[in-house]
């Protein structure tokens, strides 16, 4: 059976023709190719991230243990989201960054005042594979190869100080 609907398809390719072209699709110019991004899903400068009043912040201090470190470069990214926005947008309340060549062993000490409300989650990036991100982005969208790592932040009140926080980057 399998081999009549084999003998089928490739007598309908051969009797139909290819409508293949050797030449290029060309998009009419009527027809303007749509943006790959929504504009809703965009990434905003840091200049534009939302500012947290000083006293409904706190400061969150720990360690990044980085994976494969002795086999990969890149710079990374730690933020913290909005939960309530997504999916439909990414807003970014808290960010940090860390040049590749800040980042000098496998593991080192981070700080970062995020939004001292409900449980911030930290998000961690390390962007070692193309397509690499913008360094002026607050947010960077990881790719398959990149490093991910995610840390809960609990107890952290207006003011106050979380320490011992890990997050560790695989």
């Amino acid at each position: 059976m399998k081999r009549i609907m084999l003998a089928l398809l490739l007598l309908s390719f051969v009797a139909g023709g290819c409508s293949c072209s050797k030449e290029p699709y060309k998009i009419p110019e009527d027809k303007p190719v749509a943006e790959t991004r929504k504009p809703e899903l965009a990434v905003r400068p840091a200049s534009e991230l939302p500012q947290a009043e000083p006293s409904r912040t706190g400061i969150v201090r720990g360690t990044i243990q980085l994976g494969d470190y002795s086999e990969r470069r890149g710079h990374l990214f730690l933020y913290v989201i909005e939960p309530m926005k997504l999916p439909e947008e990414v807003v970014v309340v808290a960010s940090a960054f860390f040049a590749s060549s800040q980042l000098t062993a496998d593991y080192f000490e981070f700080e970062m005042t995020v939004p001292a409300v409900g449980n911030p989650q930290i998000n961690a990036v390390w962007d070692t594979s193309p397509p690499y991100c913008m360094v002026t982005d607050p947010y960077c969208p990881a790719s398959h190869k990149d490093g991910l790592g995610q840390a809960t932040v609990v107890g952290l009140r207006p003011g106050g100080t979380v320490d011992d926080i890990y997050i560790e980057v695989k």
